[in-house]
């Protein structure tokens, strides 16, 4: 029993480690860094620095993970450390740290010079991470001193460790000089693929509070480059093979990714990155055999070291773009009508906390894209559902959706997009559609004032409720999507405002709303939203809407998932032909997928700084679960109103 425990243990401090996010790049550059700056170190003394070195990185990944807990669980975000018993939140460092250093005395006599080394990139670790100092939090200095703990500090260490006062000789500076600008971009790219869930938990780094990441890819970029052509010609003739594979590894890598994306994805990537090939498989290899095969020759040495690292290279990438459907693997169908099913998969997709999260990503389809909690998908879905009356589990799932909106009110009494306290600003949508699924209370008075008195100059309302010095840092344009979601929570507290409902009539009379909006790319959006409060309008406006909706239908333009359902209940809604609703109908259905959801497709977009698409499966869900209960119950009114007719 004891023994099982200790196992477990180690095995979750090994998983705290994450030593396959470093592995497979520290490791590797480490390598060729020692081999390059002592040739002729042997075996022991290699293993010796490796083990120090990955001692170093347990610490610093294992610490970040500790003191990232609670956000990433703000974030939605997994993170192994919240498995951890709170006593081993302090053995593990203590334990990483303590090994790192016995390990930088265990060699000869250039060990004990990295010691000091070790202490410093210990330290700026711990100053990186942990509060009060994190400097994660406190700008370009978080950028800076992870580079140096994980990239420069590690050269260093490896210099003094080979040979005594190597850390003073010019490769062993050039090369501590190269892993930093490394450290910095990959810093950087680090924090662009994270930035949407440090806004979401409320982590300020340097890229959640808009740092410009890719002007500092772009120039520590070019600065590897001005330092590795300066160290490989420094440390002439040990570097020629490595020297001799660099341009060829280039040629490679150009030719294997021009068809990858642009440019600008590919600077803002891992795998595609420039020169990520050659640093961590195509230099080490050169490294290794030019030591253990000197017989070789450079050129050999080369041309094998290039073919082997991008050959590694290309099954890494294969063996990693295998997929599953995103079903579990001999899980069971839910059974019933497909409104039973949709509402159980709804239950089995919400949150612990009543919330539901959203997909964020760079395609409309949601491939590629992130999970994270969010306020505005719990809202607007959980007002659909309540508004179907399935009862039963739809109800607890309403119940337990409007828990977590209560719990994620701020202070001021609105809410954020994502959650309390991220670092994305409050605005007037998410705050109507949550204030439309709750009960009404006397201290939503004040927030509608709030929500109304942030007008544009023709009135009608903007979209971000921050001050005018900040509007131009999250482009507040007037949004008719928004506006018609506000309108549909005065109508359901009694309010009416002349100047908004004249900005919705306008937008339908001028057909504006065909180009999209701000935040809401289908004109299919506003014409549902429309209709849900069509009877607030007249007539006319109700009979030109309800012909936008048809023209929207029967035109050539190709509807996706989630279009689909809105024109269908919004068909519904205003009455329009059943026949033509019956045809979308037929669409949706088959769609249902075994797990009793529907596909995902975006349903909102923004730009930060580039195109991104928001939407979830659970939204489209919802959406078909609706048109299907509204044409459904419109069946039976016309039943009835039949059978009526007939007595009459």
């Amino acid at each position: 029993m004891i023994r099982s425990r200790l196992y477990f243990r180690l095995k979750l401090w090994l998983r705290v480690c994450r030593v396959w996010d470093w592995g497979q790049s520290k490791i590797p550059f480490y390598l060729a860094a020692t081999l390059l700056l002592a040739p002729a170190v042997g075996v022991v003394e290699v293993v010796a620095i490796l083990a120090m070195l990955a001692a170093l990185a347990s610490f610093g990944y294992g610490l970040n993970e500790i003191a990232d807990r609670v956000s990433d669980a703000r974030a939605g975000q997994r993170n192994l450390a919240a498995e951890l018993a709170p006593l081993d939140r302090y053995a593990f460092p203590l334990l990483a740290g303590v090994l790192a250093l016995a390990l930088s005395l265990a060699g000869g006599s250039g060990f004990g010079a990295a010691t000091l080394f070790a202490l410093v990139c210990l330290a700026a670790s711990t100053a990186y991470s942990v509060a009060p100092v994190r400097l994660k939090e406190r700008g370009f200095s978080g950028l800076f001193a992870a580079a140096a703990a994980q990239w420069s500090l590690p050269v260093f260490a490896v210099g003094a460790a080979a040979t005594p006062g190597g850390w003073r000789q010019p490769e062993t500076v050039i090369l501590a000089a190269l892993g930093l600008a490394l450290g910095l971009r990959w810093m950087a790219i680090h924090q662009a693929q994270d930035h949407w869930a440090d806004r979401v938990a409320g982590v300020r780094t340097f890229g959640a509070m808009g740092g410009p990441l890719f002007r500092i890819i772009v120039v520590a970029l070019a600065a590897e480059m001005v330092l590795l052509g300066w160290l490989l010609f420094v440390a002439w003739p040990v570097s020629e093979a490595a020297a001799i594979a660099l341009p060829i590894s280039i040629v490679v890598d150009a030719v294997l990714h021009h068809r990858g994306g642009s440019r600008r994805s590919r600077l803002q990537s891992y795998a595609a990155a420039p020169l990520a090939s050659f640093y961590f498989l195509v230099f080490p290899a050169a490294m290794v055999l030019s030591v253990v095969v000197p017989s070789m020759g450079a050129v050999a040495t080369a041309l094998i070291a290039v073919v082997g690292g991008h050959g590694l290279l290309w099954l890494r990438r294969r063996n990693g773009s295998r997929r599953t459907d995103g079903l579990s693997a001999g899980s069971e169908s839910p059974s019933g009508t497909p409104l039973e099913r949709g509402t159980a998969f709804l239950a089995d997709r919400q949150s612990s906390d009543g919330g539901f999260h959203v997909r964020l990503g760079p395609n409309r389809d949601l491939s590629d894209s992130k999970s994270f909690p969010c306020v505005f998908e719990t809202a607007y879905l959980t007002n659909i559902l309540a508004g179907l009356d399935a009862g039963g589990a739809a109800d607890e799932i309403v119940r337990r959706a409007r828990a977590f909106l209560r719990d994620e009110r701020e202070l001021s009494g609105g809410w954020r997009y994502f959650l309390r306290g991220s670092l994305i600003p409050e605005e007037v949508d998410t705050i109507a559609c949550a204030l439309t699924a709750l009960e009404p209370e006397r201290a939503d008075d004040a927030v509608i004032e709030r929500i109304l008195a942030n007008r544009g100059a023709d009135g009608a309302l903007r979209t971000w409720m921050v001050e005018a010095a900040h509007e131009a840092d999250v482009r507040n344009m007037i949004d008719v999507g928004v506006n018609v979601n506000v309108y549909t929570l005065l109508r359901r507290r009694g309010l009416d405002d002349d100047l908004i409902k004249g900005c919705l009539e306008q937008s339908l009379i001028a057909k504006t709303f065909k180009e999209g909006s701000p935040y809401y790319h289908s004109p299919f959006f506003f014409l549902y939203a429309m209709a849900k409060v069509a009877g607030e309008f007249d007539p006319s406006m109700r009979e030109r809407l309800r012909r936008e909706v048809v023209d929207g239908v029967t035109s050539a333009r190709r509807m996706d998932l989630l279009e689909t359902a809105q024109a269908c209940a919004a068909l519904t809604l205003l009455g329009a032909d059943p026949k033509l609703r019956d045809s979308l109908l037929d669409r949706l259905l088959p769609e249902q997928l075994s797990d009793g959801g529907w596909p995902g497709v975006a349903m909102c977009w923004g730009l930060n700084p580039e195109r991104f698409w928001c939407g979830s499966r659970e939204m489209t869900t919802v959406f078909c679960m609706e048109s299907i209960a509204l044409a459904a119950r419109s069946e039976v009114l016309l039943a009835s109103a039949g059978a009526l007719e007939r007595e009459a």
